[in-house]
C-alpha cells in the first residue's frame, strides 16, 4: 500500500516576499487559540485562492491558513489576503520535506489543488 502525503517546503514568505520561516518556527506560528490549521496546496491558483478567501472571510470558524506555492508562483490571485495567510514555497514531489512541514503545522484540513509539474524534453 502506498501512502501519499501533502506537505510543502519549509520556507515561508512575508507580504514583501522575504523568506522568514524555518521548520522550527512554523509550529510556533501555526497555533492560534481556537483556530483550526488548514493546508491548501495550489493556493495561488484559481480554485485554491478562492478557497483561501472563503476561509479568511469565514464568520463561523477561525482558521490558520498555510498555502503551498512553487518558488516562482504568481501571487496576484492572493492580493488582499496575504497578511492573513502563511505562504510556504515547496514542491509536492519532495516527500521528506513535505512530511516534516505537515508534522510541524499539524493541519486539521487539507485542500489539495496543487499539481505536480515536470518538463519533459524529447
Amino acid at each position: 500500500m502506498r501512502v501519499f502525503g501533502f506537505i510543502f517546503a519549509a520556507l515561508a514568505l512575508t507580504v514583501s516576499g522575504e523568506a522568514v520561516l524555518t521548520n522550527a518556527s512554523i509550529s510556533a506560528l501555526s497555533h492560534t487559540a481556537d483556530c483550526s490549521n488548514v493546508l491548501i496546496t495550489g493556493i495561488s491558483g484559481m480554485i485554491g485562492s478562492h478557497v483561501a478567501r472563503t476561509l479568511v472571510a469565514s464568520q463561523k470558524k477561525c482558521y490558520n491558513i498555510f498555502g503551498l506555492v512553487r518558488p516562482r508562483s504568481d501571487l496576484s490571485a492572493l492580493s488582499g489576503i496575504m497578511n492573513q495567510i502563511t505562504l510556504l514555497k515547496g514542491d509536492l514531489n519532495d516527500a521528506g520535506v513535505m512530511f516534516e512541514v505537515v508534522k510541524s503545522s499539524q493541519p486539521i484540513y487539507v485542500y489539495h489543488y496543487g499539481t505536480s509539474y515536470q518538463r519533459y524534453i524529447i
